[in-house]
């Protein structure tokens, strides 16, 4: 990968965030909620860093962070910046 396809993909948030699932560094799927075992939704949330939070639907205050369970989960770096500091140039 190239410094110019991880500046197009740490550019944006959703881009970031669709790269480091897609790296197995957040989870692909939302987890289970610890009260009734019911699949979370991912939804948005302004009011978050990421910008996007999993909530149950059953139970709309049970709330988990997309980094929860991952290297980022006490992580102040954004996804973004995570995403730059991963990348390593290969060698031509």
């Amino acid at each position: 990968m190239h410094l110019t396809e991880v500046v197009h993909i740490a550019s944006d948030l959703e881009r970031a965030q669709i790269f480091l699932q897609t790296h197995n560094i957040l989870r692909k799927t939302p987890p289970n909620c610890p009260t009734c075992e019911r699949a979370m939704n991912e939804i948005k949330s302004a009011d978050r860093h990421d910008k996007v939070i999993y909530r149950c639907p059953s139970h709309k205050s049970r709330k988990m962070s997309i980094r929860a369970g991952s290297i980022l989960s006490r992580s102040r770096l954004s996804l973004s910046d995570f995403t730059f500091g991963a990348y390593r140039p290969q060698a031509e």
